[in-house]
This record gives C-alpha cells, sequence and structure tokens, in this order.
C-alpha cells in the first residue's frame, strides 16, 4: 500500500466508502470531501460546511481511520 500520507490514498478510501455506502450515501457525505493533508497519526479532510464536518466525525470517523490505515 502507499504510503499514508499519499494523497492518492484518500482516492482508494473514497472507492471503497463508495462500494460499502452506496452512490447517493457517498455522495450525499463524501462527495464533497477533498483531501487536506495526513501524517502519521492524523488524516484532515476538507468539507464545506460545519455540518458535514460534524457528521462524519460522529458516524464515520472510525470507519475513515480503519480505511485509512
Amino acid at each position: 500500500m502507499a504510503d499514508r500520507t499519499d494523497p492518492d490514498a484518500w482516492q482508494r478510501v473514497k472507492q471503497r466508502l463508495r462500494t460499502e455506502l452506496g452512490e447517493d450515501v457517498f455522495n450525499s457525505w463524501f462527495g464533497r470531501a477533498e483531501f487536506d493533508h495526513a501524517d502519521k497519526s492524523a488524516v484532515s479532510l476538507s468539507v464545506p460546511t460545519r455540518f458535514l464536518k460534524s457528521w462524519i466525525a460522529s458516524h464515520y470517523a472510525e470507519r475513515l481511520l480503519t480505511l485509512w490505515t
């Protein structure tokens, strides 16, 4: 697997999420999410609203971390 700081890793994570959640759910929550940066202990995504940030953090944070690693 590529280094976890590789922005291409976000493309792989998005594809897995799309497969697991379905196209409509994925587009609702992750369609506008963009990779910002990553280091050894965190991944940062950019979303356009605080609501999306809150929803993703409360409902998908663990899954995102699992898929990222």
